[in-house]
């Protein structure tokens, strides 16, 4: 927020600011009065939005956050919606998503942009961020669940991600650089196996494809 406060009339954006409460923590309500006084301290318009549901699974937390955010993307027509992820939750869901057998896209599927969705401090670890909001004096909160290794992702945050680094030399730089390679490997196939559908497609709809089988059988091995 402190960045884009400093950068939004350069560019000429219009901001605004949107938080939404999971629910899993009793000391939640201090993020939300966090995220108020510093919207309300800026001077931007301020969201906010609680999980009301009975699935407290990973996977449902973040589809209701997304899912609010876009609503007030979508209601006040602004065009994007940004989150503060680091590096450190890049290489996090890589690794996270590899052990729960990802294919080539799931293991880079936190990308600087999906869709209206823009992550502009990805290229950025968190140690960096915290050293930096230190220097400027920007209040923050660590949330209390993060040491909790009852989730799984917090696993791999705690425990398997501070492992590499104690075994092996460099491993925050060479996961991002083979991560990197791999996301320009995906578009390269991605490229070619749409060249290739282009050939033998003949019919699609939400359901089905049609290819031509002729030319199926006199593609090489």
């Amino acid at each position: 927020l402190h960045l884009i406060h400093n950068l939004k009339d350069i560019y000429g954006w219009e901001v605004s600011v949107a938080h939404y409460n999971h629910g899993v923590r009793a000391d939640a309500y201090k993020d939300a009065i966090l995220v108020g006084d510093l919207a309300n301290e800026y001077g931007y318009p301020f969201y906010m939005g609680k999980y009301e549901y009975s699935d407290f699974s990973e996977a449902a937390l973040r589809k209701a956050r997304y899912d609010f955010l876009e609503d007030i993307r979508r209601d006040i027509g602004y065009d994007f919606v940004l989150t503060a992820h680091h590096n450190n939750d890049l290489l996090e869901t890589a690794v996270f998503n590899t052990i729960r057998g990802a294919d080539r896209e799931g293991m880079v599927s936190l990308k600087p942009r999906r869709g209206n969705i823009i992550r502009p401090l990805l290229p950025f670890s968190k140690p960096e961020i915290i050293v930096f909001a230190n220097l400027q004096n920007l209040p923050y909160i660590e949330d209390s669940t993060n040491s909790d290794i009852g989730y799984s992702r917090n696993f791999v945050r705690n425990i398997l991600l501070p492992q590499g680094s104690t075994q092996f030399k460099h491993f925050h730089h060479n996961m991002n650089r083979r991560l990197s390679r791999i996301t320009e490997l995906n578009k390269k196939i991605n490229v070619g196996l749409s060249r290739l559908s282009d050939g033998l497609v003949e019919f699609e709809d939400a359901k089905s494809i049609q290819i031509d089988l002729f030319r199926f059988n006199e593609l090489s091995d």
